[in-house]
């Protein structure tokens, strides 16, 4: 069995956590085990690593404290990196890559980097940073990944790595969210949902890259034409309370269910009719995929890359559009909407949790 050390912010139910899970879950665990590296403290799947034998260890965020982040580095790296056939670390940004270098320098021979976004709106000095790493990350890593053509460009375009990036995607359990009747109808029942009342809905953190207030202004516009509608917002952040504040300005506190970080997400997903993501900017997003995969029409911002349209029920929208526009567009594919099962649809595209698990074995085992 070879040992995998995953480094990432948080094990929160994020998207880019979410795509670990899912292939950790995957793969034979007799083969390989993950073991986590992170800089926050105790997160949502904390709980199932440890059940599932992985370990987890953590070190000082850099923002925190720039001596004690080296410090604690180089004393995990000295005491574990011969424990590791490969390093795995996720990125918005290339703002904290150091992990990786110590992996080097301690012997690590598979040294992952894993680009997760396409743009990041942190400190302007985070940028200005990001843009001065991007050339030398050929130094650090041995592969190169991105989760999409865009999220390649942002943080491998101007190094030598570029042309060696190669794009995994952020694979689902087909099976877990395919459309099934009777699940929609028990969810919605255990819901309180009236089967003539539409729901739309939203996963995704309360941060400003989300878009939440737009959201909301969306649904207003609908909301007010179709009355007997609610929106489900799924997740947790730090703008809840502000989004909370827009909510009742518009009067949909009854229409509005802030649900926050949930286990069932597949299950919900059989009980929403509709879904939306107005992000400002997204790499590709897991939700998005696990959408398409439960067989929802689906609208999001022309800002997210088009290689996750999978199904002929996404569909693009501008920004600069209102949100009457929005509806009509909704409305529109509404009208001749048919739910479906489309397994074998996201499975053509690639985008099966086992193609994705099994390329990375292949690339752990290098």
């Amino acid at each position: 069995m070879i040992r995998v050390l995953h480094i990432v912010n948080s094990m929160d139910r994020g998207g880019i956590e979410t795509f670990i899970m899912n292939i950790y879950r995957t793969l034979d665990r007799t083969k390989v085990q993950f073991d986590f590296l992170l800089y926050a403290s105790h997160g949502d799947y904390e709980s199932e690593i440890e059940s599932m034998g992985g370990r987890i260890y953590r070190i000082t965020a850099r923002n925190s404290s720039v001596k004690g982040y080296y410090r604690d580095l180089k004393n995990f790296f000295s005491t574990y990196a011969y424990e590791y056939a490969a390093v795995h670390q996720h990125v918005s940004a290339l703002i904290a890559i150091e992990p990786l270098l110590y992996a080097r320098l301690y012997g690590v021979p598979v040294r992952v980097l894993h680009a997760h976004n396409s743009s990041y709106a942190g400190h302007p000095a985070h940028g200005i940073l990001h843009r001065l790493v991007r050339p030398f990350v050929g130094l650090f890593a041995t592969h190169f990944l991105g989760c999409s053509d865009k999220a390649i460009d942002w943080i491998y375009k101007t190094s030598s790595a570029y042309n060696q990036a190669e794009i995994i995607k952020n694979g689902v359990d087909v099976t877990a969210f395919a459309y099934d009747s009777d699940v929609r109808m028990a969810k919605r029942q255990e819901l309180h949902i009236e089967a003539n009342v539409q729901v739309w809905g939203h996963i995704g953190r309360f941060v400003p890259v989300k878009n939440h207030i737009y959201l909301v202004d969306i649904f207003k516009a609908y909301h007010q034409q179709h009355p007997r509608s609610i929106l489900l917002l799924l997740g947790d952040g730090k703008m809840m309370p502000d989004v909370k504040q827009h909510v009742a300005s518009c009067g949909l506190d009854d229409a509005v269910c802030f649900m926050g970080v949930r286990e069932d997400v597949p299950q919900l997903l059989q009980a929403i009719d509709v879904f939306l993501m107005p992000s400002l900017y997204e790499g590709l997003p897991v939700s998005l995929i696990e959408a398409q995969a439960a067989g929802l029409p689906t609208f999001i911002a022309d800002t997210i890359s088009a290689e996750v349209k999978i199904t002929d029920h996404l569909h693009f929208i501008p920004l600069t559009h209102s949100p009457r526009q929005w509806c009509e567009a909704i409305e529109r594919e509404l009208d001749s909407f048919a739910r479906s099962d489309v397994r074998e649809v996201i499975k053509q595209a690639g985008y099966d949790i086992n193609t994705s698990a099994e390329r990375l074995l292949h690339i752990y085992k290098a």
